[in-house]
């Protein structure tokens, strides 16, 4: 729906007003900016990419303290510590768990953020989710996403450091047997 390829058409036996307004939501989520002249293509030029290299990607070392065990539906809550190896300052960044399926993420603006770590600085971090199943999860990394300049761009940092979390049912509804089989957790 957002090139011109995607153009809906007209169906014989539908009201026109319908057909408008499918036209009316196409041409509103029409991709304007041709596609050689989109910002994938800006961000391929080998300038860009030496100048994010090294001056706004972050360069930082992490190290995770995650709980044992949590609980479905409840907040897991990892420390993170990180430090900056870049010989710059880092701002406006805030920490993440890479993806894992089947979870509840909080909302970007809800994550604690940074506004600065100068070089050779450590400081603490929070990372937190909810577990919507019972079992292990293998969390494998953490991502460090900076939003410099002026939260305009965000640049990531791909860090691996992996962790097993073990998660238990939300706990006793009525005579349920869900604990009797997680005891191996």
């Amino acid at each position: 729906m957002y090139e011109m390829a995607d153009r809906p058409l007209r169906v014989a036996d539908e009201s026109h007003y319908l057909h408008w307004w499918r036209m009316t939501r196409w041409f509103a989520n029409l991709r304007l900016v041709p596609r050689w002249s989109s910002r994938y293509e800006i961000a391929s030029k080998p300038i860009t990419r030496v100048y994010r290299r090294f001056f706004y990607r972050p360069r930082v070392s992490v190290q995770r303290h995650t709980p044992k065990t949590a609980v479905v539906g409840q907040p897991l809550i990892s420390q993170i510590s990180v430090s900056n190896e870049a010989s710059h300052g880092l701002y406006n960044f805030s920490v993440r768990e890479l993806i894992v399926p089947a979870e509840r993420w909080p909302r970007e603006w809800q994550r604690p953020h940074r506004m600065t770590l100068a070089p050779g600085q450590n400081t603490t971090l929070t990372a937190s989710f909810e577990p919507q199943k019972r079992g292990v999860l293998s969390l494998s990394g953490l991502a460090v996403q900076s939003y410099f300049p002026f939260f305009l761009s965000r640049h990531s940092q791909r860090l691996e450091d992996t962790a097993e979390v073990y998660v238990l049912p939300p706990g006793f509804k009525g005579a349920a047997l869900e604990y009797a089989y997680s005891r191996q957790y």
